[in-house]
């Protein structure tokens, strides 16, 4: 930017944003910006009967607004995508739409989400979730790239598109319950997780 800083957009949710971020970014250097998963999967209609699993902040928009983001993280207008994980009480989700808090927990169904929703219809390609997911956000935050290579630390995802991920009371790790995924089943499934010496199965 102008001073020598950086700035970081967080949650850019409508196509108004998409074109300020799309303009400003051909100027200035040191511009990112991030979205939500929530708001590159789900529209306002989503919220049905006013179902406080989907209130957000910002609040779920278009889906013309969808398909913008959609398409500026496949530019790379915007850099990543962020899970926005946040958890509430059944309690406080249970309330009137209007007082209800915002937010949905995404983290135990982030990776089956995205290829379900985003990958598997071709909207998005796996190097483009590679990018948006890790390389971005890891360069924006200064850390060197994950390498593969024989004798590095390791550092990655196994993940079977050929699996299932069904999301319940028993198999979610979040003590919250604000998903609109409770008691469905999404495709695709997180085997295990590497980092340096520690294995994680799931």
């Amino acid at each position: 930017m102008d001073t020598g800083n950086s700035l970081h957009v967080q949650t850019v949710s409508t196509a108004g944003s998409v074109d300020i971020l799309r303009r400003c970014k051909r100027k200035t250097a040191g511009l990112s910006a991030e979205a939500a998963l929530h708001h590159l999967l789900f529209t306002h209609e989503d919220v049905g009967r006013y179902d406080t699993c989907y209130k957000t902040l910002p609040p779920l928009r278009d889906q013309s607004d969808v398909d913008a983001l959609i398409a500026a993280v496949n530019d790379g207008t915007i850099d990543c995508i962020v899970s926005d994980h946040t958890p509430c009480t059944p309690f406080s989700k249970l309330q009137d739409f209007v007082v209800a808090p915002q937010g949905m927990i995404a983290l135990d169904t982030f990776l089956p989400a995205i290829y379900q929703y985003l990958v598997e219809p071709g909207k998005m390609s796996w190097q483009t979730v590679v990018r948006a997911c890790s390389d971005a956000p890891r360069r924006l935050m200064g850390l060197a790239p994950v390498s593969l290579e024989e004798g590095a630390p390791a550092n990655l995802v196994v993940f079977d598109p050929e699996g299932e991920t069904p999301v319940t009371d028993e198999t979610l790790r979040s003590r919250a319950r604000n998903t609109p995924f409770l008691g469905k089943t999404l495709k695709g499934k997180v085997d295990a997780v590497v980092f340096g010496e520690q294995l994680h199965r799931f």
